[in-house]
């Protein structure tokens, strides 16, 4: 593929995930992403034949992008791992929040896998190990099982609320798309980690 494919292509992809932060799927269309992107629709249909193979595209290339930047924390060795889980999970809300379409497509496809080895399947295997590693240190819980419990308590503590925002909030009174509360929240859920018991 040429640099300018390449460059074409990257541009198509970011159109895609911002629009989707606004709109989701049902209400995308490929003439709303070209004028977007600064291409015409011709490209579009060149390099992805459909409008459900660029989204497929777009929400995969912005989940592994967000995955390879949130897995920075982990590797920071000198990072306490309540700090490292922190950081990781208001990121990884912040990310659901800000990027609502893309995200919710990816939990569809997701919801949708017809296995365990689907192409999310590799980057939540990797995550889950992270975030246990983490549990264990902050907790001293040695059985692993025990730290992947906890680690998906996490991420339905953090997921839960962005699936149904506006219930959330009418049920709670918090306002999970207020950055400040929402990292609180998240925060807190770190450290009933760190209280609760085998």
């Amino acid at each position: 593929m040429s640099p300018e494919e390449t460059n074409t292509r990257e541009k198509v992809l970011k159109a895609t995930v911002q629009l989707l932060g606004k709109n989701g799927p049902e209400k995308l269309t490929i003439r709303q992403i070209a004028a977007r992107a600064g291409v015409n629709v011709a490209a579009i249909n060149y390099h992805f034949r459909s409008k459900e193979n660029l989204v497929d595209e777009a929400v995969y290339a912005f989940s592994e992008k967000a995955f390879v930047n949130g897995m920075k924390v982990f590797r920071d060795p000198a990072m306490p791992a309540e700090t490292r889980l922190t950081t990781f999970f208001q990121g990884y809300a912040y990310g659901l929040v800000e990027f609502r379409g893309a995200t919710r497509t990816a939990f569809m496809g997701m919801m949708n896998a017809s296995s365990a080895e689907g192409k999310y399947a590799g980057m939540m295997r990797e995550m889950f190990t992270a975030a246990a590693k983490s549990v264990g240190e902050m907790t001293g819980v040695t059985d692993l099982a025990e730290c992947n419990r906890r680690v998906l308590m996490l991420f339905s503590g953090v997921v839960f609320p962005f699936l149904c925002l506006e219930v959330f909030l009418g049920a709670s009174g918090i306002d999970y798309r207020d950055r400040e509360e929402r990292d609180r929240y998240v925060a807190m859920l770190v450290k009933a980690m760190k209280t609760s018991k085998e």
